[in-house]
């Protein structure tokens, strides 16, 4: 790079390596989904970046040729996010990888230098080793090297950062990381700006000669007799084995520091739908706290999007979330920063209501391997256990948003997803519903891949479903009424009315006592598949104070469009 590097004095042997920028690189056809290359491919970008911080991965378009430095320049960036760019080499062939949302999430053959830290699959291997990429603003430039003697070495502005590692193997892609509040940057030609101002810049392709220091990094096995407590400030965290793995593995999440410790006076935030942000108070998720489906991470940091999908936004200015806020407004002192550890789960104690429930779902003796046993997507829903995670009634989810209330005085249990939820972004971008029914005929539903069907369609074993009884069927129905749909609500106070999950009797094994027993299904419907209409069940007050009777029941012709994930389980008496 141009005399970009220094001599290194008093750092015992050097080798003089020659070191050459050149026009070989463009960057790989393989990337983020969220990433879009220029046609030229010397230029990336990664879209939505004030919704989306991560899924900006993107590759050099060949293994690097040693003592060559592959370098990029910051071309933009959004002040919303905290972290920013970051830069390494991986042994992997892009090709045929899947991709994470991050490269600090990858375990094997990959190493980079995020912030001021260099990272080993994932594992933090040195701290301290330059200036924090955060400080990087547009213009500025990041650049990789591997030396002919195996050794990794970084470049901040044309200036050597010194050796980050030993033992590289030929052979490595170049990665970029469009991450944070980075979001685009193009590859630096051998006649971009010089290394340094006051220096002469050879010609084009031409070759600089420099000192690149041959000891030897020792990767640093006993980081892990350090109780450190310092946290990455990034969502998807470096893996640090530390006091924060042991609080881990003992069930604790070990919650980051927070960004600032400032928040927006009582009554002045500003909340907003859209992406679902990590509080800075709470540390729950600002959408669906304790119930989001990945409450179980670790790590999460404050403030930064939390990954599970569209719901309340939290205070665009400050970070809380509209609990917080509201605990703020009683008691202004009472809200903190999320520094402190906490359950990883709201309740410790067993269950009563729960058990019953998990004996009636064992008499009904579907099989276990429906079932996605997975203590976070598995909850009760009773009274008690809804008092005690502080959970409001309603929430927000989808693309766009719509409401659905949490089914309060029901058990949940967690059903299996194909691949396909993955792919179409079910949990991030669908809607929630529910759907009653009756405990005998959970069994062909889930023989039929938990697939929900309409009227006269042939159900698994032959027989033709019909409508059931007291519902509209073609005999009996308001005029233009279509039956020969799947119907779902927002509400399972409504879907889990009597009309449509009837109540069976199960005498418990436990209690020996008889108690009546309710069964609905938990869905996720594509925004868009379905229609809106009033309830079909007369009663003479509203069944959900949330919702308007006009909005409560839901149909669709499009047998895919719905999704289960959930059964649920009403026992009364």
């Amino acid at each position: 790079l141009r005399n970009a590097l220094e001599e290194a004095e008093g750092e015992g042997d050097s080798t003089t390596t020659t070191v050459t920028r050149t026009d070989r690189y463009v960057f790989n056809e393989k990337h983020s989904d969220l990433v879009t290359v220029s046609p030229d491919k010397r230029t990336a970008a990664r879209q939505l970046p004030m919704l989306c911080f991560d899924q900006g991965i993107v590759f050099s378009d060949q293994p690097l040729h040693d003592n060559e430095v592959f370098e990029v320049c910051v071309d933009q960036m959004v002040p919303l996010w905290n972290g920013t760019v970051e830069i390494g080499v991986t042994t992997l062939n892009p090709m045929v990888i899947n991709l994470p949302k991050t490269m600090t999430d990858l375990t094997i053959g990959t190493w980079m230098l995020s912030g001021n830290q260099v990272a080993r699959n994932g594992t933090i291997i040195r701290r301290g080793y330059c200036q924090s990429l955060n400080s990087l603003s547009v213009g500025d430039r990041l650049g990789v090297c591997r030396a002919d003697n195996g050794t990794l070495h970084f470049f901040i502005n044309g200036k050597h950062q010194g050796s980050a590692a030993s033992g590289i193997p030929q052979g490595v892609y170049a990665v970029v990381d469009i991450y944070g509040k980075c979001s685009k940057v193009s590859i630096v030609s051998p006649g971009g700006p010089p290394s340094n101002p006051s220096l002469t810049a050879p010609p084009t392709g031409g070759v600089v000669t420099g000192k690149i220091v041959g000891a030897t990094l020792q990767e640093q096995g006993s980081i892990a007799k350090h109780k450190e407590t310092h946290l990455m400030t990034k969502s998807s965290t470096l893996r640090i084995k530390t006091a924060s793995q042991q609080a881990q593995q003992s069930g604790v999440r070990a919650m980051p520091s927070a960004v600032s410790d400032n928040f927006c006076p009582p009554g002045q935030h500003e909340f907003a739908l859209g992406r679902c942000i990590i509080c800075k108070s709470c540390g729950e998720c600002t959408g669906y706290g304790s119930n989001c489906i990945n409450n179980n991470q670790m790590n999460r940091t404050p403030k930064g999007l939390c990954g599970c999908g569209y719901g309340d936004a939290g205070c665009s200015k400050c970070g809380l979330c509209k609990k917080c806020a509201e605990r703020q407004k009683a008691n202004p002192g009472n809200v903190r920063p999320a520094t402190a550890s906490r359950p990883a789960t709201a309740t410790t104690t067993k269950c009563e209501y729960r058990e019953r429930c998990e004996r009636f779902v064992k008499s009904l003796n579907i099989a276990d391997e429906y079932f996605d046993k997975t203590p976070t997507f598995n909850k009760c829903f009773c009274d008690n256990c809804h008092k005690a995670r502080g959970d409001r009634e309603c929430y927000s989810r989808g693309k766009p948003p719509k409401t659905y209330a949490l089914p309060i005085g029901w058990s949940r249990f967690s059903i299996k997803v194909g691949p396909h939820a993955k792919v179409l972004k079910i949990f991030e971008e669908w809607h929630v519903a529910f759907h009653g029914t009756q405990a005998k005929y959970l069994q062909p539903i889930f023989n039929n891949g938990c697939q929900l069907l309409m009227a006269g369609d042939v159900a698994f074993g032959g027989s033709e479903l019909n409508e059931g009884e007291g519902h509209y069927n073609d005999n009996w129905k308001p005029k233009g009424f279509d039956t020969k749909k799947i119907f779902v609500s927002p509400s399972v106070k409504y879907s889990g009315c009597s009309v449509y999950a009837k109540k069976q009797s199960f005498t418990d094994p436990v209690t020996k006592k008889t108690v009546s027993a309710q069964v609905a299904l938990q869905v996720l419907v594509r925004p868009g598949s379905y229609e809106i209409g009033k309830t079909t069940v007369e009663r003479a007050q509203p069944f959900d104070a949330n919702f308007s009777d006009d909005e409560l029941e839901w149909s669709t012709k499009e047998r895919g469009a719905i999704v289960v994930t959930g059964l649920l389980v009403k026992i009364q008496g």
